[in-house]
């Protein structure tokens, strides 16, 4: 377990290494609310509904993501288990990338934090009904290995981002991404 626990916290650092730097963005631009156990962003048109599995992130969990650049609209899942969503809004530094290379500089920061990363190729996935640039990602340490998946789409200025990891593998990963629904 505590094999687990390192690798767990090699991803969640990984997670937060979306460091774009500058301004721009969108004046109704929001990173959403959390009320009666459901997440919605009417900027993003999204929707995420809490139950135990999924239970809202603490805090630290929240603060660990936000930076000048970045901030953290919901951390659902509980990392020590082996599962966490992130919904991250991260600002394009004068319109300068678009999602391939924004998933390039994280893939980057991932092998400058931690090397033994497998990263999988770019495919697009609609989630709520929009179109995400996404790479699956994993790393095996021992026994266990972390799978991770990062989707991120350029709207109104700002990246959303959306990061799953699960131990389980890409079935729950998957099945998370199908309950972030639209609003509309």
């Amino acid at each position: 377990m505590k094999m687990t626990k390192k690798i767990l916290a090699a991803l969640l650092v990984a997670c937060s290494l979306f460091a774009l730097v500058a301004c721009g963005g969108s004046d109704n631009y929001t990173k959403g609310t959390i009320e009666n156990n459901v997440y919605t962003n009417e900027w993003a048109d999204m929707k995420f509904e809490l139950d135990d599995t999924w239970k809202k992130g603490s805090d630290a969990d929240f603060k660990s993501y936000e930076n000048e650049n970045t901030d953290c609209g919901l951390i659902a899942g509980i990392a020590t288990e082996g599962r966490q969503l992130a919904i991250a809004f991260e600002k394009n530094p004068l319109g300068l990338y678009d999602e391939e290379s924004y998933l390039n500089n994280v893939k980057k920061g991932m092998n400058e934090a931690v090397s033994g990363y497998s990263f999988g190729e770019y495919y697009t996935k609609s989630i709520a009904g929009k179109d995400y640039l996404g790479v699956d990602v994993s790393l095996t340490q021992g026994s266990v290995t972390v799978y991770q998946s990062f989707f991120t789409k350029l709207h109104d200025g700002k990246f959303i981002s959306i990061v799953v990891t699960s131990l389980v593998g890409k079935e729950e990963i998957n099945s998370v991404l199908a309950k972030i629904t639209t609003l509309k």
